[in-house]
Parts: C-alpha cells; structure tokens; sequence
C-alpha cells in the first residue's frame, strides 16, 4: 500500500486514516537514520512555495539538471549528460536514456519540457518561478533533448536557474498542468527520481524516506530516513543528546543552537549558506550625502572608507557564534566567481581591522570626529531590539572616538518600497535570494533596479554588469564579475559583513554528512556508525 498525505493542512485527514504514530513510539529501525526539525512542510509540489522546510525536502526527492559543486560553487550536470548554448537564443540539454521515477514511469525530454512550462504556468506567484522569467519558450526535440528559447540572446545567467529550486523535474503522468497538486497525489503516486522516495507517511508530522532504486548518482549512505517535523526546538535538541534522534536539521533558536554546540557526542555540519548581511549608505543622505546641508563626496567616500577599516567580521561571527561567518566579498564565498577585494583594500590589508588607517582616512578629509552616524536595523519577527552582532558593530565604529553611532530599529524588514520611502542614512542589511548567480547578487543590489534603492546607481556599473551578463564563456564571464567587486570594493556603497550558515547538529551515530550545493542538508551523505 502507497503511503498518503505529509502536509501540515491535511493533518486532520492523516490522524484519523492512519493514525498519530510518532517516530519514537513507533520503534526506530537500527539501520535508519532518524532526523526531527522544528520546521513545517507547506507542499510537495514545487510550484506551490519557497519555504526552507519544503525546499529541503524537496531537494532530497526531485532531480536538477544542474547543481552547483558544494566546494566550489561551479555549475555542473546533474541528471544532465550535457548542458551548453547552441544559439545566442538556445541553450540544450540532453539526458540519458532509461532514466525512471521511483513508481516506474519513464522520464524523458518530455517530462522535463511539462516540468518548465508548469512552473512558468503556475510557480511564478507562489513558488520559483521568477527565476525563469528568461525563457521564452522550451520544446523537446527528441526523447533526450530539450530546447530552451531565451528571451534575451546570450542570456549567461540562465543555466544556473537550472540549478534552482525552479528547476525540479516532476512526473508529467501525476502532476496536474494547470493546478497545483496535493501532497495526498503526490505520495500516493511516488513521482520521485532524487535519491529517495517517500516510503510511509506515519503521522501527521512524520515519515519515513527509502532509497530510490532508479536514482542514476551516488546511492544514499543510509537506505531509510525517518524524519520527524514540527518538533519543538527544545525537545528536538533533548533527544538529540538523549539518543533518540539522530539529526536536528533546519533553523533553532540561538539558544538551542549553542546547548547543541557544547554538547557531549553532538558534531555540527555546517557550509557557508547564500545569506549576505551587510552595512549599507544611502549615498544622499548619509554624512556628507549629496541630499545633505553638508554635502561633501571626498568626505562621504571617507566616511565609508573609516567604517570598512573598523569592521572586525571574524569579531562579529564570534558574537553570534555558530550562526555566521566573516566575509570580505559581495558574493557569496561558496558561489562560484567570488572574491572579497575588500579584505585587501581595507583595514589592515589581511582582512582585519585597523583604527590607525580609519584615523588617517578621516583626518586626511578634514572630517571632525566623532562623526554621528545613525544607521538603522529592521527587526524581525520576536526580536526585542539589535541582535549581539549589531551591538559588536556598534562597539567597533565607538573605537576610538571615531563615530558617535544611533542605532535606529526599523519594525519589519527592509524591502525596497520601505528603503524607498525612508532613505535612511545607513542601514543593515540581509540578502538572500532564491537563486544562486552572480547576478541574483550584483545586478539585484547595485544594478539599475537596486533593492537598496540607496541612489548608488551609476552608469559605469550599469554597463559593466549589463556587458557581463551576456558573456556565456565562463572564464571571461569569471574576469569581468572579478572586476565588478573591485569596483564595489573601491566605492564602499555597502561595506560585507558576514554570511551566514547552513547548519545540522548530528549524534554519535551519525559520520559523515554534508550540505550540499542546493543549501540543505544531504540526507545521502549521512552515514550510520
């Protein structure tokens, strides 16, 4: 008997035809990897959402036909054999023969051609599908081709939409063209071909995954997952070091986070996630902005080159230990065409501070210190006030007497209608987008549509990051976004801080283990002692 429904609104249904049986009172296989996350499941279906929890799960169950290498960050073939422009307006992919879902079906070009079109049909609101706002059209042109018709010629940061959410492959003979599909259909039918399927549904909030025998890559360490969701933080981190779980997966509160961390027996696996926090000015109304009484732009690229020389990012992580690492670069460190120019330029020219060099900057501009500088924090859900790391940057700039900070809390995040409206002076700021190129980076933060809407728009940087975007060699493409960030890094419109981590605490029972280049945590590399 297939197994029924996982998500959250179908809970009721789950309870009353299967039972609340939850993974611990239902007795653990010894050769099963057992994983609790505090984390919801929204939907099955990709087109449906963009939630943490979902994604994960998800990246476990649907192929891509691209993926970044987690250690280098470049794109690769995954269920692809090849993947490559064939017209300034075509990019083809081709698959292998023989390739099948977990329930038997055949996948071929036909399949991954209804994959697109559904998501541009139906994900573009709800779910991923903003990421391929570049395709014109997609045909198959034999069992293993596909064809993608772009909408610009030369489109280089198309391929890596392959390698986003908004490029699972489905099961064209269960998922409906037109609507979105339930949980219920989609594990009853078991229209996987990642490397697990969905085995049993034993509850409301649990399951079971089983490896998929007709996955083409790497068989999973483990041959059965049983994972468990909607567990408290508290609980999940109780039996953890209990020894009744395996695995905490997803997002804790920092409480819990640092209880695992100290904890006897329990190892944390962790990579360098797409999440950028920065500090940024608005280049009108900052000190010495173009908008202000005193509007001096010798004074205002000091005053922005003093804050780059006092920053201490390794000092800032430490304040938020296990949360986030310092990072110099206005990419991610683990995406491909990286570099953090600014570690070099800045500070003491190693990637540390210097109060010395922030002196000089200032008084060589004739700026009078301490310079007040109000920037501005927007709170999150359940945040009180500035978290342990804004309170470290403060303390940084203080250093010296060199500024006099206001630390000004904004209620909500920054979008770019609130940035728009306000224009504060600086500001933090957290980025962290759905898909993985460069240009979900540079183009989006410093290109003409700016979501910082910080007036740092320029020509000059239009044109270069216009000029890149359609260089689809890599190498050359590599070259001109090093240029980009050197730019960036002499400018100071936003000065990096850190980025965070994607992380997994796992129990004595566990080796190996791994987040992979999608973000989430790889239940295939998780291996039983």
């Amino acid at each position: 008997m297939r197994a029924r429904t996982v998500g959250a609104a179908l809970g009721a249904v789950l309870v009353a035809a299967l039972g609340a049986t939850s993974l611990t009172s239902c007795g653990s296989e010894p050769e099963a990897v057992r994983i609790v996350s505090a984390g919801q499941l929204v939907s099955l279906d990709p087109t449906a959402t963009v939630d943490a929890t979902s994604r994960g799960l998800m990246a476990q169950l649907y192929p891509l036909l691209l993926q970044r290498d987690a250690r280098t960050g470049v794109l690769e073939t995954s269920l692809a054999d090849s993947a490559e422009f064939t017209a300034p307006d075509e990019y083809t992919v081709t698959i292998p023969s023989g390739l099948e879902f977990a329930n038997g079906d055949t996948l071929t070009s036909s399949d991954v051609v209804f994959s697109f079109q559904r998501m541009l049909e139906l994900g573009v609101e709800s779910g991923p599908g903003a990421q391929l706002e570049g395709v014109r059209s997609v045909e198959a042109t034999d069992e293993q081709t596909v064809v993608f018709h772009l909408a610009t010629a030369n489109d280089a940061s198309f391929p890596s939409a392959l390698a986003s959410p908004a490029g699972v492959i489905v099961d064209e003979e269960v998922f409906a063209a037109d609507a979105t599909t339930s949980d219920e259909v989609i594990v009853d039918a078991q229209p996987f071909a990642g490397p697990f399927r969905v085995g049993e549904v034993t509850s409301a909030t649990a399951m079971t995954l089983v490896a998929n025998p007709h996955w083409v890559g790497e068989p999973p360490g483990a041959a059965t997952i049983e994972l468990e969701l909607g567990v408290d933080p508290e609980e999940a981190a109780h039996r953890l070091m209990d020894g009744s779980a395996d695995v905490v997966w997803g997002t804790l509160p920092n409480a819990v986070r640092e209880s695992l961390a100290d904890a006897s027996g329990v190892r944390v696996i962790s990579r360098p996630s797409r999440s950028l926090r920065m500090l940024v000015f608005d280049l009108a109304t900052m000190p010495f902005g173009a908008a202000t009484d005193q509007a001096d732009a010798a004074k205002a690229a000091a005053v922005r080159r003093a804050v780059a020389d006092l920053v201490d990012r390794d000092a800032l992580a430490e304040a938020a230990p296990g949360q986030w690492i310092g990072w110099a670069g206005f990419l991610p460190e683990t995406l491909g065409g990286s570099a953090d120019p600014i570690a070099t330029t800045t500070g003491d020219g190693t990637g540390g501070p210097s109060a010395s060099d922030a002196t000089s900057v200032l008084a060589a501009a004739g700026v009078t210190t301490p310079v007040p500088l109000t920037f501005s924090v927007g709170l999150r859900d359940g945040e009180g006030g500035p978290d342990a790391l804004t309170e470290a940057l403060v303390a940084q700039l203080e250093t010296g007497g060199l500024f006099d900070v206001t630390i000004a809390p904004h209620d909500g995040p920054f979008t770019k209608a609130v940035l728009t409206e306000n224009h504060f002076p600086a500001f933090e700021f957290r980025w962290s987008p759905l898909g993985n190129d460069p240009d979900d980076y540079l183009t989006a933060l410093y290109g003409p549509e700016s979501e910082l809407a910080n007036n740092a728009v320029s020509a000059d940087l239009n044109a270069a990051l216009a000029a890149e975007a359609t260089l689809t060699d890599p190498d050359e493409r590599a070259a001109a976004i090093l240029e980009i960030q050197q730019t960036l890094a002499q400018r100071l419109t936003t000065i990096p801080l850190v980025q965070r981590l994607d992380s997994a605490f796992v129990g004595p029972r566990i080796t190996g283990g791994a987040i992979s280049g999608r973000g989430h945590l790889d239940f295939a590399s998780l291996l039983l002692t």
